[in-house]
């Protein structure tokens, strides 16, 4: 019986290519800030969630766990109502493993209005994170 299940372990290993050693990475969001100014590297180097009134653009910024490539689709929201989505591919900044993306919104006509905002921000093949900010 031992034998027959031992067998059996190692036809499974062989079928899903079992290995010790390998890494395994996870496709995860894992931080997501806004700003109403960018870095030199196009990114929210601060993490803001109150603006003040008078504000007519608001960055927003994800680190992801991620492998080359990857997509991240950013959902605006104010108060409740979706005001639109844009997709931008990560780009590496520090470890092999660990990349940034970014967006924006915007208005060509005056100051964005007070309320709640709401960003979901979602890594192509791995999860999402949402978080609001308010601008009063």
């Amino acid at each position: 019986m031992k034998i027959k299940l031992l067998g059996l372990i190692l036809i499974a290993c062989s079928i899903f290519s079992c290995k010790k050693d390998q890494e395994v990475t996870i496709l995860e969001v894992k931080e997501l800030r806004f700003c109403s100014t960018v870095a030199s590297d196009n990114l929210c180097s601060g993490n803001t969630s109150v603006f003040t009134e008078g504000i007519s653009e608001i960055f927003a910024s994800v680190k992801v766990s991620s492998t080359p490539g990857k997509q991240v689709t950013f959902d605006w929201y104010y108060e409740g109502q979706y005001l639109g989505g844009e997709t931008v591919q990560t780009i590496k900044v520090g470890s092999e493993t660990e990349f940034w993306a970014n967006a924006f919104i915007n208005s060509n006509s005056g100051p964005l209005p007070a309320g709640i905002y709401e960003v979901d921000a979602a890594l192509e093949g791995g999860n999402s994170l949402t978080r609001s900010f308010e601008i009063r």
